[in-house]
Protein backbone atom coordinates (compact mmCIF):
# COMPACT_ATOMS: atom_id res chain seq x y z
CA UNK A 1 0.00 0.00 0.00
CA UNK A 2 1.30 3.63 -0.96
CA UNK A 3 0.35 6.54 1.12
CA UNK A 4 0.75 10.14 0.00
CA UNK A 5 2.50 12.15 2.54
CA UNK A 6 2.62 15.83 2.29
CA UNK A 7 5.98 17.47 1.73
CA UNK A 8 7.22 18.35 5.16
CA UNK A 9 6.77 15.17 6.59
CA UNK A 10 8.49 14.08 3.55
CA UNK A 11 10.91 16.57 4.00
CA UNK A 12 11.56 15.37 7.54
CA UNK A 13 12.25 11.99 7.06
CA UNK A 14 14.62 12.45 3.84
CA UNK A 15 16.70 14.56 6.10
CA UNK A 16 16.66 12.03 8.69
CA UNK A 17 17.83 9.76 6.20
CA UNK A 18 20.22 11.58 4.66
CA UNK A 19 21.84 11.52 8.35
CA UNK A 20 21.80 7.87 8.52
CA UNK A 21 18.57 7.21 10.82
CA UNK A 22 15.64 5.06 10.39
CA UNK A 23 11.49 7.53 10.00
CA UNK A 24 9.04 6.75 10.20
CA UNK A 25 4.95 8.17 10.30
CA UNK A 26 3.61 6.18 12.90
CA UNK A 27 0.04 6.07 14.86
CA UNK A 28 -3.23 8.06 13.95
CA UNK A 29 -1.95 9.46 10.42
CA UNK A 30 -1.33 5.32 9.13
CA UNK A 31 -4.33 4.28 10.47
CA UNK A 32 -6.38 7.17 9.01
CA UNK A 33 -4.70 6.44 5.66
CA UNK A 34 -5.50 2.94 6.10
CA UNK A 35 -8.85 3.98 6.64
CA UNK A 36 -9.70 6.18 3.56
CA UNK A 37 -9.09 9.30 6.35
CA UNK A 38 -8.14 12.59 5.89
CA UNK A 39 -5.52 12.71 8.76
CA UNK A 40 -4.33 16.12 10.42
CA UNK A 41 -1.77 15.36 12.85
CA UNK A 42 1.53 13.74 11.41
CA UNK A 43 3.94 12.09 14.23
CA UNK A 44 7.24 10.29 13.07
CA UNK A 45 9.53 8.19 14.84
CA UNK A 46 13.40 6.95 14.29
CA UNK A 47 16.28 5.78 15.75
CA UNK A 48 18.45 8.83 15.87
CA UNK A 49 18.53 9.70 19.58
CA UNK A 50 17.19 13.48 20.89
CA UNK A 51 20.48 15.14 20.52
CA UNK A 52 20.82 14.31 16.70
CA UNK A 53 17.59 15.11 16.09
CA UNK A 54 17.84 18.85 17.45
CA UNK A 55 21.30 18.85 15.74
CA UNK A 56 19.75 17.78 12.48
CA UNK A 57 17.56 20.43 12.27
CA UNK A 58 17.49 24.30 12.73
CA UNK A 59 14.16 24.93 13.89
CA UNK A 60 12.90 22.63 17.45
CA UNK A 61 10.96 22.54 20.44
CA UNK A 62 12.60 20.58 22.92
CA UNK A 63 9.70 21.02 25.80
CA UNK A 64 8.99 17.04 25.44
CA UNK A 65 12.72 16.22 25.01
CA UNK A 66 12.91 14.36 28.21
CA UNK A 67 10.72 11.53 26.79
CA UNK A 68 12.47 11.49 23.61
CA UNK A 69 10.33 14.05 21.50
CA UNK A 70 11.27 17.16 19.63
CA UNK A 71 9.05 19.56 17.99
CA UNK A 72 10.44 19.84 14.48
CA UNK A 73 8.86 23.07 12.99
CA UNK A 74 8.39 23.15 9.24
CA UNK A 75 6.93 26.01 7.41
CA UNK A 76 5.36 27.06 10.13
CA UNK A 77 3.42 23.73 11.46
CA UNK A 78 5.04 21.38 14.41
CA UNK A 79 5.81 17.80 13.77
CA UNK A 80 6.51 15.06 16.62
CA UNK A 81 9.20 13.43 16.23
CA UNK A 82 10.27 10.76 19.24
CA UNK A 83 13.48 8.42 19.53
CA UNK A 84 12.15 4.63 19.16
CA UNK A 85 11.80 3.68 22.94
CA UNK A 86 10.71 1.14 25.86
CA UNK A 87 8.99 2.74 28.68
CA UNK A 88 10.21 2.21 32.11
CA UNK A 89 7.99 1.75 35.47
CA UNK A 90 4.91 3.92 34.95
CA UNK A 91 4.07 6.12 38.41
CA UNK A 92 0.41 6.10 39.47
CA UNK A 93 -1.16 5.26 36.16
CA UNK A 94 -0.30 8.32 34.64
CA UNK A 95 3.08 8.32 32.89
CA UNK A 96 6.61 6.20 32.89
CA UNK A 97 9.36 6.88 35.52
CA UNK A 98 12.20 6.76 32.97
CA UNK A 99 12.45 6.55 29.02
CA UNK A 100 14.89 3.93 27.23
CA UNK A 101 15.48 4.88 24.01
CA UNK A 102 15.92 1.59 21.50
CA UNK A 103 17.07 0.94 18.10
CA UNK A 104 14.34 -1.63 17.22
CA UNK A 105 10.97 0.23 15.70
CA UNK A 106 9.06 -3.13 16.60
CA UNK A 107 9.83 -2.67 20.01
CA UNK A 108 8.31 1.08 20.21
CA UNK A 109 5.44 -0.15 18.71
CA UNK A 110 4.69 -2.39 21.38
CA UNK A 111 4.58 -0.03 24.06
CA UNK A 112 1.50 2.00 22.21
CA UNK A 113 -1.46 1.76 23.02
CA UNK A 114 -4.07 0.29 20.83
CA UNK A 115 -3.14 -2.07 17.71
CA UNK A 116 -4.98 0.27 14.90
CA UNK A 117 -2.27 3.06 16.19
CA UNK A 118 0.78 0.57 16.48
CA UNK A 119 1.41 0.85 12.19
CA UNK A 120 3.93 2.40 10.96
CA UNK A 121 4.97 3.86 7.50
CA UNK A 122 8.04 5.13 5.06
CA UNK A 123 7.86 5.21 0.93
CA UNK A 124 10.74 3.13 0.97
CA UNK A 125 9.41 -0.09 3.32
CA UNK A 126 6.09 0.39 3.30
CA UNK A 127 3.88 -0.22 6.01
CA UNK A 128 4.93 -1.81 8.92
CA UNK A 129 2.35 -4.07 10.65
CA UNK A 130 3.96 -6.06 13.57
CA UNK A 131 0.78 -6.45 15.84
CA UNK A 132 -2.08 -6.77 12.90
CA UNK A 133 -3.33 -3.09 13.36
CA UNK A 134 -4.43 -3.78 10.16
CA UNK A 135 -6.70 -7.50 10.29
CA UNK A 136 -8.00 -5.19 13.38
CA UNK A 137 -9.06 -2.25 11.13
CA UNK A 138 -10.32 -5.02 8.63
CA UNK A 139 -12.32 -6.62 11.40
CA UNK A 140 -13.87 -2.94 13.04
CA UNK A 141 -11.96 -4.47 15.98
CA UNK A 142 -10.60 -1.93 19.50
CA UNK A 143 -7.91 -4.33 20.70
CA UNK A 144 -4.76 -3.16 23.56
CA UNK A 145 -1.27 -3.62 22.15
CA UNK A 146 -0.08 -6.80 23.99
CA UNK A 147 -1.66 -7.50 27.29
CA UNK A 148 -4.59 -5.35 28.12
CA UNK A 149 -4.31 -5.16 31.60
CA UNK A 150 -0.54 -4.19 31.49
CA UNK A 151 -1.43 -0.98 29.16
CA UNK A 152 -4.10 -0.09 31.06
CA UNK A 153 -2.47 -0.01 34.46
CA UNK A 154 0.46 1.99 32.73
CA UNK A 155 -1.50 4.63 31.75
CA UNK A 156 -5.25 4.79 32.27
CA UNK A 157 -6.31 7.21 29.99
CA UNK A 158 -5.96 4.54 27.42
CA UNK A 159 -9.36 3.08 28.45
CA UNK A 160 -11.10 6.19 27.54
CA UNK A 161 -9.03 6.24 24.30
CA UNK A 162 -10.64 2.89 24.17
CA UNK A 163 -14.05 3.16 24.35
CA UNK A 164 -13.25 6.89 22.19
CA UNK A 165 -12.22 5.44 18.61
CA UNK A 166 -15.20 2.40 19.34
CA UNK A 167 -17.05 4.98 19.29
CA UNK A 168 -15.44 7.22 16.24
CA UNK A 169 -15.22 4.62 14.02
CA UNK A 170 -18.03 2.29 14.74
CA UNK A 171 -15.93 -0.63 15.81
CA UNK A 172 -16.54 -2.97 18.67
CA UNK A 173 -13.88 -3.41 21.77
CA UNK A 174 -11.88 -6.96 21.98
CA UNK A 175 -13.61 -8.94 24.72
CA UNK A 176 -10.03 -9.30 26.76
CA UNK A 177 -9.81 -5.56 26.06
CA UNK A 178 -13.40 -4.56 27.15
CA UNK A 179 -13.07 -6.76 30.53
CA UNK A 180 -9.89 -5.51 31.38
CA UNK A 181 -11.37 -2.19 31.34
CA UNK A 182 -14.34 -3.15 33.73
CA UNK A 183 -11.85 -4.92 35.92
CA UNK A 184 -9.26 -1.63 36.19
CA UNK A 185 -11.97 1.28 35.85
CA UNK A 186 -10.91 2.86 39.12
CA UNK A 187 -7.58 3.78 37.81
CA UNK A 188 -9.54 6.56 35.55
CA UNK A 189 -9.03 8.10 38.99
CA UNK A 190 -5.67 8.55 38.64
CA UNK A 191 -6.07 10.79 35.40
CA UNK A 192 -5.74 14.19 35.68
CA UNK A 193 -9.09 15.83 34.64
CA UNK A 194 -7.82 17.92 31.76
CA UNK A 195 -6.95 14.66 29.41
CA UNK A 196 -9.72 13.32 30.68
CA UNK A 197 -11.73 16.24 29.37
CA UNK A 198 -9.85 16.16 26.29
CA UNK A 199 -11.50 12.64 25.58
CA UNK A 200 -14.90 13.91 26.73
CA UNK A 201 -14.55 15.85 24.09
CA UNK A 202 -13.75 13.81 21.39
CA UNK A 203 -16.81 11.36 22.46
CA UNK A 204 -19.32 14.20 22.69
CA UNK A 205 -19.34 15.36 19.02
CA UNK A 206 -18.53 11.82 17.77
CA UNK A 207 -21.49 10.55 15.89
CA UNK A 208 -21.85 7.00 17.82
CA UNK A 209 -21.79 9.61 21.24
CA UNK A 210 -24.68 7.11 22.67
CA UNK A 211 -22.40 4.18 22.30
CA UNK A 212 -19.62 5.11 24.22
CA UNK A 213 -21.69 6.80 26.98
CA UNK A 214 -23.17 3.50 27.43
CA UNK A 215 -19.32 1.92 27.41
CA UNK A 216 -19.00 4.57 29.91
CA UNK A 217 -21.83 3.68 31.91
CA UNK A 218 -21.24 -0.24 32.02
CA UNK A 219 -17.62 -0.28 32.43
CA UNK A 220 -18.28 2.69 35.47
CA UNK A 221 -15.87 4.54 34.16
CA UNK A 222 -18.34 7.12 34.66
CA UNK A 223 -19.53 6.47 38.27
CA UNK A 224 -15.57 7.51 38.70
CA UNK A 225 -15.42 10.81 36.40
CA UNK A 226 -19.29 12.28 36.74
CA UNK A 227 -21.35 10.41 39.33
CA UNK A 228 -23.69 13.03 39.51
CA UNK A 229 -24.69 11.70 36.05
CA UNK A 230 -24.01 7.95 36.92
CA UNK A 231 -26.45 8.34 39.65
CA UNK A 232 -28.75 9.01 37.29
CA UNK A 233 -28.65 5.71 35.88
CA UNK A 234 -32.37 4.39 36.07
CA UNK A 235 -33.88 6.77 38.11
CA UNK A 236 -37.62 7.78 37.16
CA UNK A 237 -39.14 11.01 36.47
CA UNK A 238 -41.84 9.56 37.64
CA UNK A 239 -45.00 12.11 36.87
CA UNK A 240 -43.06 14.17 34.38
CA UNK A 241 -44.00 13.13 31.22
CA UNK A 242 -41.15 11.25 30.24
CA UNK A 243 -41.08 7.56 28.75
CA UNK A 244 -36.74 7.07 29.77
CA UNK A 245 -35.44 6.71 32.67
CA UNK A 246 -33.13 9.94 33.39
CA UNK A 247 -29.64 8.39 31.96
CA UNK A 248 -30.89 7.07 28.99
CA UNK A 249 -33.53 10.28 28.53
CA UNK A 250 -30.45 12.07 28.45
CA UNK A 251 -28.34 9.88 25.81
CA UNK A 252 -32.13 10.26 23.75
CA UNK A 253 -31.57 14.36 23.77
CA UNK A 254 -27.89 14.21 22.95
CA UNK A 255 -28.57 12.12 19.78
CA UNK A 256 -30.99 14.66 18.37
CA UNK A 257 -28.18 17.23 17.90
CA UNK A 258 -25.62 17.20 15.79
CA UNK A 259 -24.34 20.62 14.69
CA UNK A 260 -21.93 21.27 11.64
CA UNK A 261 -19.47 23.36 14.39
CA UNK A 262 -17.61 22.05 16.49
CA UNK A 263 -17.46 24.43 19.23
CA UNK A 264 -21.35 24.52 19.08
CA UNK A 265 -21.82 21.17 19.10
CA UNK A 266 -19.98 20.77 21.83
CA UNK A 267 -21.56 22.93 23.71
CA UNK A 268 -24.94 21.93 22.97
CA UNK A 269 -24.16 18.20 23.72
CA UNK A 270 -22.10 19.30 27.19
CA UNK A 271 -25.47 21.40 28.02
CA UNK A 272 -27.85 18.33 27.11
CA UNK A 273 -25.01 15.25 29.37
CA UNK A 274 -25.17 17.57 32.25
CA UNK A 275 -28.97 18.94 32.30
CA UNK A 276 -30.83 16.73 34.57
CA UNK A 277 -27.97 15.34 36.76
CA UNK A 278 -30.08 17.62 39.90
CA UNK A 279 -32.67 15.06 39.25
CA UNK A 280 -30.30 12.35 41.23
CA UNK A 281 -30.53 15.32 44.40
CA UNK A 282 -33.65 15.35 45.09
CA UNK A 283 -36.65 13.01 45.24
CA UNK A 284 -39.70 13.79 43.46
CA UNK A 285 -41.97 11.24 45.65
CA UNK A 286 -41.27 13.35 48.94
CA UNK A 287 -40.85 16.19 47.39
CA UNK A 288 -44.40 16.94 45.76
CA UNK A 289 -43.65 20.58 45.18
CA UNK A 290 -40.57 20.75 43.73
CA UNK A 291 -40.86 22.14 39.97
CA UNK A 292 -38.82 21.39 36.62
CA UNK A 293 -37.01 25.03 37.18
CA UNK A 294 -35.91 24.25 40.23
CA UNK A 295 -34.12 20.45 39.37
CA UNK A 296 -32.66 22.97 36.41
CA UNK A 297 -31.18 25.20 38.97
CA UNK A 298 -29.44 22.13 41.03
CA UNK A 299 -28.31 20.96 37.56
CA UNK A 300 -26.90 24.29 36.87
CA UNK A 301 -25.06 24.09 39.53
CA UNK A 302 -23.43 21.15 39.69
CA UNK A 303 -22.72 21.35 36.40
CA UNK A 304 -20.17 24.48 37.11
CA UNK A 305 -18.73 22.40 39.54
CA UNK A 306 -18.25 19.44 36.72
CA UNK A 307 -16.94 21.63 34.51
CA UNK A 308 -14.74 23.35 36.53
CA UNK A 309 -12.96 20.44 37.73
CA UNK A 310 -12.35 19.64 33.74
CA UNK A 311 -11.18 22.64 33.48
CA UNK A 312 -13.45 23.86 31.04
CA UNK A 313 -12.93 28.09 29.77
CA UNK A 314 -14.91 30.11 31.73
CA UNK A 315 -17.00 31.36 28.51
CA UNK A 316 -17.66 27.83 27.77
CA UNK A 317 -18.59 27.52 31.18
CA UNK A 318 -21.09 30.30 31.63
CA UNK A 319 -22.93 29.34 28.34
CA UNK A 320 -23.14 25.51 29.25
CA UNK A 321 -24.84 26.42 32.65
CA UNK A 322 -27.09 29.62 31.25
CA UNK A 323 -28.60 26.43 28.82
CA UNK A 324 -29.11 24.33 31.79
CA UNK A 325 -30.83 26.92 33.20
CA UNK A 326 -33.17 27.53 30.66
CA UNK A 327 -33.59 24.00 29.58
CA UNK A 328 -37.28 23.49 30.82
CA UNK A 329 -38.38 26.79 30.04
CA UNK A 330 -41.25 26.65 27.30
CA UNK A 331 -44.62 27.89 27.12
CA UNK A 332 -47.23 26.07 28.44
CA UNK A 333 -49.64 26.43 25.70
CA UNK A 334 -49.31 27.60 22.17
CA UNK A 335 -51.42 31.09 22.96
CA UNK A 336 -48.82 31.79 25.63
CA UNK A 337 -46.27 31.72 22.98
CA UNK A 338 -46.13 35.16 21.97
CA UNK A 339 -43.75 37.83 20.74
CA UNK A 340 -43.22 39.49 24.05
CA UNK A 341 -42.11 36.07 25.57
CA UNK A 342 -39.76 35.21 23.08
CA UNK A 343 -38.30 38.71 23.36
CA UNK A 344 -37.78 38.16 26.93
CA UNK A 345 -35.84 35.17 26.18
CA UNK A 346 -33.95 36.98 23.60
CA UNK A 347 -32.96 39.52 26.31
CA UNK A 348 -32.02 37.04 28.79
CA UNK A 349 -30.19 34.68 26.65
CA UNK A 350 -28.70 36.95 24.03
CA UNK A 351 -26.65 34.50 21.42
CA UNK A 352 -27.15 31.38 22.93
CA UNK A 353 -31.27 31.63 22.03
CA UNK A 354 -31.01 29.89 18.95
CA UNK A 355 -29.01 27.00 21.06
CA UNK A 356 -31.42 27.31 23.44
CA UNK A 357 -34.15 26.41 20.80
CA UNK A 358 -32.44 23.75 19.71
CA UNK A 359 -32.09 22.48 23.37
CA UNK A 360 -35.65 22.72 24.29
CA UNK A 361 -36.44 21.28 20.77
CA UNK A 362 -33.98 18.26 21.88
CA UNK A 363 -36.01 17.91 25.34
CA UNK A 364 -39.41 17.48 23.66
CA UNK A 365 -38.74 15.60 21.28
CA UNK A 366 -37.56 12.77 24.11
CA UNK A 367 -41.26 13.09 25.80
CA UNK A 368 -44.29 10.20 25.85
CA UNK A 369 -46.74 12.98 26.76
CA UNK A 370 -48.14 16.38 24.71
CA UNK A 371 -45.09 15.82 22.26
CA UNK A 372 -46.49 17.27 18.98
CA UNK A 373 -48.31 19.95 21.11
CA UNK A 374 -44.64 21.02 22.32
CA UNK A 375 -43.15 20.74 18.86
CA UNK A 376 -45.77 23.52 17.33
CA UNK A 377 -44.71 25.62 20.23
CA UNK A 378 -40.72 25.39 19.58
CA UNK A 379 -41.70 25.88 15.87
CA UNK A 380 -43.49 28.64 16.83
CA UNK A 381 -40.64 30.09 18.65
CA UNK A 382 -38.30 29.92 15.98
CA UNK A 383 -40.34 31.50 13.52
CA UNK A 384 -40.82 34.42 16.24
CA UNK A 385 -37.07 34.71 16.77
CA UNK A 386 -36.32 34.82 12.81
CA UNK A 387 -38.81 37.73 12.68
CA UNK A 388 -37.80 39.64 15.90
CA UNK A 389 -34.16 38.89 14.37
CA UNK A 390 -34.58 41.34 11.30
CA UNK A 391 -36.49 43.82 13.51
CA UNK A 392 -34.87 46.57 15.24
CA UNK A 393 -36.19 45.71 19.30
CA UNK A 394 -35.10 46.32 22.34
CA UNK A 395 -33.41 43.64 24.26
CA UNK A 396 -30.43 45.19 26.22
CA UNK A 397 -28.95 48.10 28.20
CA UNK A 398 -27.29 49.27 25.24
CA UNK A 399 -30.72 49.06 22.85
CA UNK A 400 -32.29 52.24 25.32
CA UNK A 401 -32.46 55.27 24.65
CA UNK A 402 -30.89 56.26 27.73
CA UNK A 403 -27.93 55.72 29.54
CA UNK A 404 -26.45 55.80 32.97
CA UNK A 405 -25.32 59.40 32.33
CA UNK A 406 -28.79 60.50 31.83
CA UNK A 407 -30.41 58.90 35.05
CA UNK A 408 -26.88 60.79 36.79
CA UNK A 409 -28.16 64.09 35.50
CA UNK A 410 -31.52 63.19 36.94
CA UNK A 411 -30.12 62.50 40.83
CA UNK A 412 -28.83 58.82 41.04
CA UNK A 413 -25.97 58.03 42.33
CA UNK A 414 -23.11 55.83 40.51
CA UNK A 415 -24.02 52.53 41.57
CA UNK A 416 -26.27 49.48 40.90
CA UNK A 417 -29.27 51.47 41.66
CA UNK A 418 -28.27 52.77 38.43
CA UNK A 419 -28.51 48.88 36.70
CA UNK A 420 -31.35 48.48 38.92
CA UNK A 421 -33.31 51.48 37.12
CA UNK A 422 -32.20 50.51 33.81
CA UNK A 423 -33.73 47.22 34.14
CA UNK A 424 -36.76 48.17 35.13
CA UNK A 425 -36.71 50.34 32.16
CA UNK A 426 -35.61 47.80 29.75
CA UNK A 427 -38.58 45.29 30.93
CA UNK A 428 -41.05 48.39 30.02
CA UNK A 429 -39.35 48.58 26.55
CA UNK A 430 -39.76 44.52 25.82
CA UNK A 431 -43.50 45.04 26.61
CA UNK A 432 -44.08 48.13 24.81
CA UNK A 433 -41.58 49.54 21.94
CA UNK A 434 -42.85 52.88 22.18
CA UNK A 435 -42.19 53.50 25.55
CA UNK A 436 -38.36 53.52 24.96
CA UNK A 437 -38.32 57.09 24.05
CA UNK A 438 -35.78 59.15 26.11
CA UNK A 439 -38.72 61.78 27.13
CA UNK A 440 -40.85 58.59 27.81
CA UNK A 441 -38.34 57.02 30.31
CA UNK A 442 -37.62 60.23 31.92
CA UNK A 443 -41.27 61.06 32.88
CA UNK A 444 -41.80 57.75 33.91
CA UNK A 445 -38.87 57.75 35.98
CA UNK A 446 -40.07 61.29 37.36
CA UNK A 447 -42.94 59.68 38.56
CA UNK A 448 -41.05 56.91 40.71
CA UNK A 449 -40.00 57.38 44.62
CA UNK A 450 -36.02 56.56 42.75
CA UNK A 451 -35.22 54.95 46.61
CA UNK A 452 -36.47 51.68 45.21
CA UNK A 453 -33.77 51.09 43.25
CA UNK A 454 -30.99 51.54 45.77
CA UNK A 455 -28.60 48.52 46.59
CA UNK A 456 -31.12 45.65 45.92
CA UNK A 457 -32.67 45.18 42.88
CA UNK A 458 -36.51 45.22 42.81
CA UNK A 459 -36.63 40.96 42.56
CA UNK A 460 -34.52 41.31 45.78
CA UNK A 461 -36.61 43.70 47.85
CA UNK A 462 -39.78 41.00 46.46
CA UNK A 463 -38.22 38.35 47.79
CA UNK A 464 -37.28 40.01 51.21
CA UNK A 465 -40.76 41.28 50.88
CA UNK A 466 -42.13 38.03 51.05
CA UNK A 467 -39.23 36.82 53.94
CA UNK A 468 -40.58 39.59 56.21
CA UNK A 469 -44.12 38.48 55.72
CA UNK A 470 -43.55 34.96 56.03
CA UNK A 471 -41.50 35.80 58.99
CA UNK A 472 -44.36 37.99 60.51
CA UNK A 473 -47.05 35.45 59.84
CA UNK A 474 -44.53 32.64 61.62
CA UNK A 475 -44.39 34.95 64.71
CA UNK A 476 -48.26 35.79 65.31
CA UNK A 477 -48.37 31.64 64.69
CA UNK A 478 -45.67 31.42 67.57
CA UNK A 479 -47.64 33.92 69.68
CA UNK A 480 -50.20 31.82 69.27
CA UNK A 481 -49.03 28.68 70.21
CA UNK A 482 -47.31 30.19 73.39
CA UNK A 483 -50.64 31.32 74.69
CA UNK A 484 -51.94 27.76 73.56
CA UNK A 485 -49.12 25.97 75.16
CA UNK A 486 -49.52 28.68 78.78
CA UNK A 487 -53.32 28.01 79.08
CA UNK A 488 -52.75 24.58 78.70
CA UNK A 489 -49.83 24.41 81.50
CA UNK A 490 -52.49 26.81 84.02
CA UNK A 491 -54.79 24.02 83.33
CA UNK A 492 -52.53 21.46 84.09
CA UNK A 493 -51.34 23.45 87.35
CA UNK A 494 -54.91 24.02 88.15
CA UNK A 495 -56.02 19.97 87.81
CA UNK A 496 -52.56 19.03 90.02
CA UNK A 497 -53.78 21.77 92.52
CA UNK A 498 -57.99 20.10 92.49
CA UNK A 499 -56.00 16.63 92.45
CA UNK A 500 -53.68 17.41 95.83
CA UNK A 501 -56.88 18.42 97.64
CA UNK A 502 -58.40 15.44 96.52
CA UNK A 503 -55.43 13.60 98.01
CA UNK A 504 -55.85 15.48 101.78
CA UNK A 505 -59.24 15.03 101.89
CA UNK A 506 -59.17 11.80 101.38
CA UNK A 507 -56.19 11.55 103.83
CA UNK A 508 -58.18 13.12 106.61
Amino acid sequence: MEIKLNNNVKEIINRLNENGFEAYVVGGAVRDYIMGRVPHDFDICTNALPNQIIEIFDDVITIGIKYGTAGVIVDNKEYEVTTYRKDGKYLNARKPESVDFVDELVEDLKRRDLTINAIAYNESDGIVDPLGGIADINSKVIKAVGNPEERFREDAIRMIRAIRFASRFDFNIENNTYNAIKQNYKLIEKVSPMRFQKELNEILVSENVADALYNLKDTKILECVIPELYNCIGLKYDNLEHSYDVFTNTIECIKRINNEDYDINLKLRLALLLQDIGMSEVNLEQEETLKLCDVSEISAKLAKGILTKFGYSINLKKDVVKLIKYHNTIPANIDECTEEYVKRQMSELKELYPLYLDVIEANVNTKSKDREENIKIVNEMRLLYEKLSNEKITLQFSDLQINGNDLIKMGFKPGKNIKNALQDLLEHSIVDESFNEKENMIAYLNTQDISKYDDLSIADKKDILDIITQNEKLYIEKEKIEFECKAQEETLNLSQKLYLGYENMNNL
